[in-house]
């Protein structure tokens, strides 16, 4: 929960009862781009930093590359894989395509 999300529920659902309303419209739709860009990059930070912590992995266990399971059993690496798939999700909610 953040600022940010608390803000855009609240115009959406003030939007929601004032459908004709242009202002909160846009509103909405501008807050809903920065909203989409910031999970867009907080899901890029993320990639990124899980390819790092493969690299440590490998590098300290002999280099082995890291299995789902390791990942898994690592509380950096399962916090970044379940942040992911939340960044993910939302994302193809809202049909942004990832590469």
């Amino acid at each position: 929960h953040t600022k940010e999300v608390e803000q855009f529920d609240m115009l959406r659902s003030r939007l929601k009862s004032n459908q004709g309303n242009n202002f909160l419209y846009e509103k909405y739709m501008n807050e809903l781009a920065s909203i989409q860009t910031k999970v867009l990059n907080k899901h890029n930070s993320l990639k990124t930093e899980l390819k790092e912590w493969e690299k440590l992995y490998f590098i300290e266990n002999n280099f082995k590359s890291p299995t789902v399971s390791d990942v898994m059993q690592s509380s950096k690496g399962s916090q970044i894989l379940k942040t992911m798939r939340y960044t993910k999700a939302l994302l193809k909610e809202w049909k942004i395509e990832l590469d």
